[in-house]
C-alpha cells in the first residue's frame, strides 16, 4: 500500500461548536476508495461515531465489530491509520485528516494483547510470528477461539452467539474464495443465526446488524456456491445451493425478482450487480434452473477479489485487468469492452451492458450520460446523453415481461419485502415519464397495473392517490384512502410506517383544498397513532391556520393530560387559553 491517503471531505455542517463532517479516503496509487467515515467534533472534543467501509479487508468493521478510529483495532495487519486531526474550535470552518498506513510491532503488540485471555493460546503463537508472516486468517483465528471460549464460559448469551457467527461469517466473506472451505465452522454460525431468528428478538439482530441473520445465512450458501462455482466444480456448487435451499434462502420471491431481472437483458449480455440479495439469485437460476445462462453475471461487491476478477475474465473470454484489481474494475471493464469495441475486436451488438437498479451510486456516476433505464436495470448506451428512461422498454418489462406471483400472497418473506421498493419504484418512475409527457390515460393504466400487482403498502397506495389526484380522479383518491384505512385499522400489529399515510393524505387533499378530507385524515391517523408528535402538530397547525379555537383546545387539553411531560404544548396550549397567539396575531 502507498504511504500516504488522499482525503475528501464529502459534506459538511458547521455550527458555532459543532461540525458534523462526512470524508472520503481513497488511495493516491489507483484511487481505491478505502472508507468513508462520518465524525462529530462538539465543544473542542471530537468524538468520532461509526465506519462504513466499502470493502471488508479495509478499516472499520471487521471481526471485532464496529468501532471508532479513535482507538483503531485491528482488522487487517497491512492497513492502520496513524491520524493527525485539525479542528478549529470556534466557528470550524475545515476538517483535515491524514491517515499513514502503518505496520509495526507496537500495533502487533495491542492487538494480541487485545485477544489475550486465559482461554486460548493463540495469542502466544502469533507472538512468535514475523510481521511479514502474519495473515488475516491467523488474525480472524484468533478472534473466533476468543469468542468460542466466551459462548463457552456463558452458554446462554445470544449476543456471544452472535459475536461467534458475525466472525464466523466475516472470516467466510474475507477468504472463502480462496481458502479451504471449514463446513463444520459455518453450520455452526447458521445455527446460531437460525436460533436467533426464533427468538425473533429484532434488538439483538439490530445489534449486530444490517444484514439480519437470514441474510447471512443466504450470504453463507451463496459464497459457499460460487467458491466450488470458481473452482470448476459444479456438482458441490448445486449442493451448496441446495443446502440453502433447505435453510429457507433463495426463496421464491428472490428468485422471481432474479428472473424479472435476467429477463430484462438482451442474450449474452453483461449484468454488472450489487451484491448478496441481486447476485446469488441469479446465480441460483442459472445454475440449478438452467434459466438464461447466457448472461454474465458480475458482483462489484466481490471484484476486490483477484480469484473472483480472474473467474469473470475467463467467463467473458477477455483479459483486461491484473490480478490484482483495483475498486474500480468494473468501470476499467466497461472502458476497455468499448475500447475493444471501437477497434472492432468486439462486434459492436455483442456484450450489451446492464446494470442492476441496486448497484452503488459512485459505480453508476461515471456513466451518468450513458445509463438508459429499462426496468430492473440501466442500459449501458455508446450515445453520450442517451440517457433517462426508454419509455418503451420500461412500459414492456414492468406491464408484460415481468412476473409478481411471489408479492401479493400471505407468506411473502422479509428477503421479498425488500423488493417491493424497487418494484414500486419502477412503476412510479414509468407513471411520472407519462404523467411529464401529459399522458393521462398510459399514467393511470400504469398505476392501476402497480395496484393489481403489488401488496398494499403505504407508498404504494399514496403514491396511487398522488397521480389519480393530478388528473381529478377524486372518487379513486377516496376509494385508495378508505382501503388504506380499514387495512391498516384491521392490523393486528402496528407498522408505524404507515403514519406517513395518513400524513401523505393530508397533503394531497390540503393541497386541493379539500379541508374537511384533510382533517379527517389527521383525525384518523391519531386515532391509531394517539401519541404520535407528528401527526399531532400536523393537526394543530391545521386547526390554527383554520382559526378553529375551540377544537384546538380541545386536542390540546386531551394530548397535554396524556403528555404531562411535554413541556413545549404546555406552554403552547397555556399560550391559546389565554389568548396570546390571537394577539400576535392580529398585529401581525
Amino acid at each position: 500500500f502507498p504511504d500516504e491517503a488522499d482525503i475528501s471531505i464529502i459534506s459538511e455542517n458547521i455550527y458555532d461548536t459543532k461540525a458534523e463532517v462526512a470524508v472520503k479516503v481513497t488511495y493516491t496509487e489507483n484511487s481505491r476508495l478505502v472508507f468513508v467515515t462520518r465524525f462529530k467534533y462538539i465543544d473542542n472534543a471530537p468524538s468520532y461515531s461509526g465506519i462504513q467501509p466499502v470493502f471488508q479487508e479495509t478499516a472499520g468493521y471487521g471481526p471485532l465489530g464496529p468501532f471508532d478510529i479513535c482507538d483503531p483495532r485491528l482488522t487487517s495487519v497491512r492497513q492502520w491509520f496513524d491520524r493527525k486531526i485539525s479542528l478549529i474550535p470556534q466557528r470550524v470552518k475545515s476538517v483535515r485528516l491524514t491517515f499513514k498506513l502503518r505496520k509495526n510491532e507496537k500495533d502487533k503488540k495491542w492487538f494480541i494483547e487485545r485477544i489475550n485471555s486465559p482461554y486460548m493460546d493463540l495469542a502466544s503463537n502469533l507472538n512468535t510470528k514475523s510481521l511479514e508472516d502474519w495473515e488475516l486468517g491467523d488474525e480472524i483465528d484468533a478472534i473466533l477461539e476468543l469468542y468460542s471460549a466466551k459462548v463457552s464460559q456463558y452458554p446462554d448469551s445470544l449476543d456471544l452467539q452472535m459475536q461467534l457467527a458475525d466472525a464466523i461469517w466475516s472470516r467466510a466473506r474475507f477468504i472463502i474464495l480462496e481458502a479451504p472451505v471449514d463446513i463444520k465452522l459455518l453450520r455452526k454460525a447458521i445455527q446460531i443465526y437460525k436460533k436467533t431468528l426464533a427468538e425473533g428478538d429484532i434488538r439483538l439482530w439490530a445489534r449486530h446488524g444490517p444484514p439480519r441473520p437470514d441474510e447471512k445465512i443466504t450470504s453463507i450458501w451463496g459464497m459457499l456456491a460460487l467458491h466450488y462455482l470458481i473452482h470448476g466444480d459444479i456438482d458441490s456448487t448445486k449442493w451448496a445451493f441446495n443446502q440453502g435451499k433447505a435453510d429457507g434462502c433463495f426463496d421464491d420471491g428472490m428468485l422471481e425478482y432474479s428472473k424479472n431481472l435476467l429477463i430484462t437483458c438482451p442474450t449474452d449480455a453483461i449484468l454488472v450487480t450489487n451484491g448478496i440479495m441481486d447476485t446469488y439469485g441469479l446465480l441460483y437460476l442459472q445454475i440449478m434452473n438452467g434459466f438464461r445462462p447466457d448472461v454474465n453475471v458480475v458482483c462489484i461487491g466481490l471484484c476486490d477479489n483477484s480469484d473472483y476478477v480472474n473467474f469473470i475474465g475467463k467467463e467473458l473470454n477477455i483479459s483486461l485487468y491484473s490480478v490484482k484489481p483495483p475498486q474500480n474494475v468494473i468501470i476499467q471493464m466497461m472502458r476497455g469492452i468499448k475500447e475493444l469495441k471501437k477497434a472492432n475486436k468486439i462486434p459492436s451488438n455483442s456484450m450489451p451492458i446492464y446494470f442492476a437498479i441496486t448497484i452503488a451510486q459512485n459505480i453508476k456516476s461515471d456513466y451518468a450520460e450513458n445509463l438508459k433505464m429499462v426496468g430492473l436495470a440501466y442500459q449501458l448506451t455508446s450515445a453520450k446523453g442517451d440517457s433517462g428512461i426508454d419509455i418503451n422498454a420500461m412500459n414492456e418489462n414492468l406491464m408484460k415481461k415481468y412476473s409478481y406471483s411471489s408479492l401479493n400472497t400471505d407468506s411473502m418473506t422479509y428477503t421479498t419485502a425488500k423488493f417491493l421498493q424497487n418494484y414500486q419504484t419502477q412503476f412510479l418512475n414509468l407513471a411520472y415519464k407519462y404523467r411529464k409527457l401529459n399522458d393521462t390515460t398510459s399514467a393511470i393504466k400504469t398505476i392501476k397495473k402497480m395496484n393489481e400487482v403489488l401488496p398494499f403498502d403505504w407508498r404504494t397506495n399514496s403514491s396511487s392517490s398522488e397521480f389519480y389526484s393530478w388528473a381529478n380522479k377524486w372518487d379513486m383518491v377516496d376509494s385508495l384512502y378508505g382501503d388504506a384505512y380499514r387495512q391498516i385499522s384491521s392490523k393486528g400489529k402496528l407498522d408505524f410506517n404507515d403514519i406517513r399515510l395518513f400524513q401523505m393524505y393530508f397533503q394531497i387533499y390540503y393541497r386541493a383544498e379539500k379541508f374537511g378530507n384533510a382533517e379527517q385524515a389527521l383525525i384518523d391517523g391519531l386515532k391509531i397513532f394517539p401519541d404520535d408528535r407528528n401527526l399531532f402538530s400536523s393537526y394543530v397547525s391545521f386547526l390554527y391556520s383554520q382559526e378553529k379555537y375551540e377544537k384546538l383546545l380541545s386536542i390540546l387539553d386531551n394530548w397535554v393530560a396524556h403528555h404531562p411531560d411535554d413541556e413545549q404544548y404546555k406552554k403552547f396550549y397555556k399560550q391559546v387559553k389565554d389568548g396570546e397567539l390571537d394577539e400576535i396575531r392580529k398585529k401581525k
